[in-house]
């Protein structure tokens, strides 16, 4: 409410009630029918209008409003919870390869702050995801995708935290290619997600069997385990968001209980179904996803992600200008970097970073998004139109926490060839490194 509208309001009200004043002292015994009914109805439904009513093009700008601002504050979570997170995660990466043989003490204690970290990853990850799917805005890009890849793949992942719990992991593949039309990153999600969880709930000594197959018209995936199982009554809930058979202050396991609401979301944006069976406590789980079969030969598939090369490639004079306002990420990309044999500049703003890309041409240039003054997409469009030819075409990697397909399709449209989310997985960096030096690239994303 306007303070126009406020004022009018009072000063309704306080007419209101001088009348009231006035006409009391003529009738000395109110009665529910008399002028004090009368001046109080007309009060109240004057404070209504002017209070309450709004006409519905106010009320939808209002609603606009307030989802914009909702999505603004989810955006700006995600980077300040993810930026320390990137140089957590960076840093264990970094000593984990270059002290293999560590001290078995020492390599605990690394393990368990790059789990951690991982999985408050994960959960902002999921919280994003959540709100994506409450407001229509999950992104999906389905093209043809090899199931049996991303299987395989995942399955492979997954190992490593199966082997450490010592839980035998199994894949029995029966179908070559599996072809379906499907988003291979929202595929991916769907199948970490629910080996995560299988292993998150068997114990030590258990057995995942994961299954692939087909019935003529839809391929199925099953992963099975031998873990704690599920109440029968509560396996009507399990895909409810938020929902979790313990929410006790004493359970167990964490998590927001969000994940497999989101898995089922996925599965049915693919035009698969899901279901989830158990003989109840101490039985294991059994998930069950379907996926139409697609049509297509090996050579018509894409190609579902780029080959990952080793941590540390060689990138020997290679020119690389890093551009983030955060100093502890800025230090690690150089770290990393130098590492690899490559020449590294900083800068510190956008600012700095377009003179020093007007005085210098670099072979790249990694920047971040979120910086104070002008931003990663101010810079980069500048870059773009610069009056020195051979500035306008410096390839560039938009390394951000600001992971929205929003955020993605800006990034690319003011100029970005890559989008890569933070944390960053280096593997995937140096990939993206190496096909943009290596040969004109199309715009790309990696989540």
């Amino acid at each position: 409410m306007t303070f126009r509208n406020r004022r009018v309001a009072k000063a309704i009200f306080l007419i209101t009630l001088i009348l009231l004043l006035f006409v009391s002292n003529h009738w000395k015994m109110p009665t529910f029918y008399g002028p004090e009914f009368l001046f109080g109805g007309i009060t109240a439904l004057a404070m209504v209008l002017v209070l309450g009513w709004r006409s519905p093009r106010d009320r939808f700008l209002s609603l606009e409003a307030t989802n914009r601002q909702k999505d603004e504050f989810l955006a700006t979570l995600s980077h300040e919870l993810r930026t320390p997170l990137n140089v957590i995660v960076g840093h264990i990466d970094y000593i984990n390869h270059l002290f293999p043989d560590l001290n078995p003490k020492l390599r605990t204690s690394f393990d368990a702050i790059q789990r951690n970290a991982k999985l408050q990853n994960q959960l902002v990850s999921d919280l994003l995801d959540v709100s994506s799917i409450i407001t229509g805005k999950m992104e999906f890009d389905p093209v043809l995708t090899s199931l049996e890849e991303i299987v395989r793949s995942a399955v492979e992942s997954a190992s490593f935290s199966a082997k450490a719990k010592g839980i035998s992991l199994e894949l029995e593949c029966h179908e070559r290619l599996a072809t379906i039309m499907g988003d291979p990153a929202r595929l991916r999600q769907v199948v970490w997600n629910l080996l995560s969880n299988a292993i998150k709930f068997t114990p030590k000594g258990g057995h995942i069997v994961v299954v692939l197959f087909s019935d003529g018209t839809n391929f199925l995936l099953k992963i099975r385990d031998d873990g704690l199982g599920i109440e029968p009554k509560f396996l009507t809930h399990l895909f409810d968001p938020f929902a979790q058979e313990d929410n006790s202050a004493t359970r167990s396991f964490g998590g927001l209980g969000v994940g497999l609401s989101i898995v089922r979301h996925l599965v049915e944006m693919h035009d698969g179904k899901i279901s989830v069976f158990s003989r109840g406590k101490g039985h294991g789980t059994t998930f069950t996803m379907s996926f139409p079969i697609a049509q297509a030969s090996s050579k018509d598939l894409p190609i579902v992600e780029l080959a990952l090369p080793e941590l540390a490639p060689n990138f020997v004079d290679l020119k690389v200008l890093i551009v983030d306002d955060d100093p502890d990420s800025r230090d690690l990309m150089e770290m990393l970097l130098q590492k690899t044999g490559a020449k590294v500049v900083v800068a510190s703003t956008a600012a700095e970073a377009l003179f020093s890309c007007t005085h210098e041409l670099y072979d790249l240039i990694i920047s971040d998004i979120g910086m104070p003054g002008e931003d990663g997409y101010t810079f980069i469009k500048k870059l773009r139109k610069s009056d020195q030819a051979k500035s306008r075409f410096q390839p560039a990697i938009a390394l951000t926490a600001y992971i929205r397909e929003t955020d993605r399709i800006k990034a690319l449209d003011a100029g970005f060839q890559v989008h890569l989310s933070k944390p960053v997985n280096f593997q995937q960096l140096n990939a993206q490194i190496l096909n943009l030096t290596s040969s004109s690239s199309i715009a790309v994303t990696v989540n």
